[in-house]
């Protein structure tokens, strides 16, 4: 059988398609702050993201310091974070998982993800996080951001999605407006980053889902 030039160059096509990446970088949503009028743009991630999401993990830590948070934050060193954006973007490409930057007038301020599968969840269960930086409060993110999430958990395989959350969070009545439902919860199980609560002032740990 005769290969011609033709059959080897389309053949080279589809083996760039099969190794394409499907979500490098890909935009998802451009709109105008509501407080601000500033431009958020919330997109996949990219490597050329490294030195802008390793000064805003830095910067929601220090954040961490100036006031309680409910959950952990640490310092990174460039190492770290780039073995952290190393594993997202391998989570995104390799196993279809959405992970998502937001940017504000071209600076990364947010992140949100959610893990489908995994050994503690079902195989089409999602487990959702989120960490905005004080700046983005009331320009409404947080809503668009949980929007696209749960889209691109459902293209992706996810029926319902968990979360969970210490009952002293803010967004706590955002996510039962966004329809998510509390299902259990642990008295006092979360002290906040600051770690110096006394028993009865810890927070619950609150499990919530929503079906999509």
């Amino acid at each position: 059988m005769t290969t011609t030039n033709a059959d080897t160059s389309e053949t080279r096509q589809m083996q760039d398609d099969a190794f394409a990446l499907r979500n490098y970088g890909r935009e998802m949503a451009r709109f105008k702050a509501k407080n601000t009028g500033a431009e958020v743009v919330i997109r996949y991630p990219r490597w050329e993201d490294l030195k802008q999401f390793h000064a805003y993990l830095n910067q929601v830590h220090q954040e961490s310091l100036e006031e309680p948070m409910w959950f952990s934050t640490r310092p990174h060193d460039l190492p770290q974070t780039s073995r952290r954006l190393a594993e997202n973007l391998k989570k995104v490409e390799v196993a279809g998982h959405p992970f998502l930057f937001v940017e504000v007038e071209g600076q990364i301020v947010g992140q949100g993800w959610v893990w489908i599968g995994g050994p503690n969840f079902g195989a089409d269960i999602g487990y959702l996080g989120l960490e905005l930086t004080k700046a983005t409060r009331g320009m409404g993110i947080g809503t668009k951001l949980f929007e696209i999430l749960e889209a691109e958990s459902k293209n992706a395989g996810a029926v319902m999605i968990e979360l969970t959350m210490a009952s002293a969070n803010r967004a706590c009545q955002l996510y039962e407006r966004l329809g998510y439902k509390e299902v259990g919860r642990i008295p006092h199980a979360v002290m906040s980053n600051y770690g110096k609560e006394k028993w009865d002032d810890r927070a619950d740990l609150v499990y919530m889902i929503k079906y999509l």
